[in-house]
């Protein structure tokens, strides 16, 4: 083993010499402009004016997403409704810590209940409608407040806490919400969801 050790050692830190063999065939030079210099070249091209423009409207565009970012559309709820949402998470690679020690083996389910509590209401709503967002302030200003549509600052400035977005509807395809308003609390080992009518 020791051999074999020594022996790939010195094979790959061997020195290695190189010959110039020449050049075979035609040779053209390089006639690619940097992609740098053409960014820089574009943004030069444009004159003052035209540049505080774009600047303005990147600056429009930014503003408008972040009071009112892409919505999901979800139906309001007709029909009071309550099911149990089991949210353990099945991983098919194993899981190491920074010291490489496996703490999540391969085919392994883990629920992140069994670690911490879900102890305040997660309340999902379209704040645009006038009825929803009365009845979540009437029954659920303590709650986090998660926003599938609406102004979430405007929301904010309303409620006088925090409130949050559901960006590109992670959550609702997370826990399959189908209306809102919908109220998620812990239950046991398990999440209960509740889709409540407005009113």
């Amino acid at each position: 083993m020791v051999v074999k050790t020594i022996l790939g050692f010195y094979l790959f830190t061997m020195p290695v010499y190189a010959l110039d063999l020449g050049s075979f065939g035609k040779t053209y030079p390089i006639r690619e402009f940097p992609a740098d210099k053409l960014i820089e070249n574009k943004i030069n091209s444009v004159n003052k004016d035209e540049r505080i423009r774009l600047e303005n409207q990147f600056l429009e565009i930014t503003k408008s997403k972040i009071s009112r970012p892409t919505a999901t559309q979800l139906p309001v709820v007709t029909k009071n409704n309550s099911r149990l949402f089991n949210p353990a998470v099945y991983f098919e690679n194993s899981v190491k810590d920074h010291q490489q020690n496996e703490v999540i083996k391969a085919g392994q389910h883990v629920n992140p209940l069994d670690f911490v509590s879900l102890t305040t209401p997660l309340v999902f709503f379209d704040s645009d409608d006038s009825i929803q967002k009365e009845w979540v302030k009437g029954h659920y200003k303590n709650a986090i407040l998660i926003l599938v549509k609406g102004e979430p600052l405007k929301v904010q400035e309303e409620f006088q806490k925090k409130v949050y977005f559901d960006q590109h509807g992670k959550f609702i395809t997370r826990f399959s919400l189908k209306a809102v308003p919908s109220v998620i609390t812990q239950d046991g080992k398990f999440l209960r969801i509740q889709e409540c009518v407005p009113s």
